[in-house]
């Protein structure tokens, strides 16, 4: 669903980076006529493929409370465990080879 948060967050970023509708599209990989729906509110909603593909760059414009900035940050949290994780073990596997 784009919330009043989202749509906020989508105008701020084409504002700051000087995107129109079809500039936001090929950012995203959407058709101009997509991202002018998301921006002007005749979108519901945002399907979730092209979701993942645009949150990373409105999360900086989504308030912190959020729910969708804490899934993003519990996310990114796990990634970087896991690749944590892989990393050590592979330095302490390789130091006993």
């Amino acid at each position: 669903k784009i919330t009043s948060d989202i749509k906020k967050a989508l105008e701020q970023l084409c504002e700051d980076q000087n995107l129109t509708s079809e500039r936001l599209g090929l950012l995203v990989g959407v058709s101009q006529r997509t991202a002018n729906r998301w921006l002007n509110g005749e979108a519901k909603k945002i399907h979730e493929s092209n979701w993942a593909r645009l949150s990373p760059y409105l999360i900086r414009y989504l308030p912190a409370e959020s729910s969708i900035v804490k899934s993003r940050l519990e996310t990114i949290n796990k990634a970087r465990f896991l690749r944590d994780s892989n990393e050590t073990g592979f330095i302490l596997f390789s130091a006993y080879v």
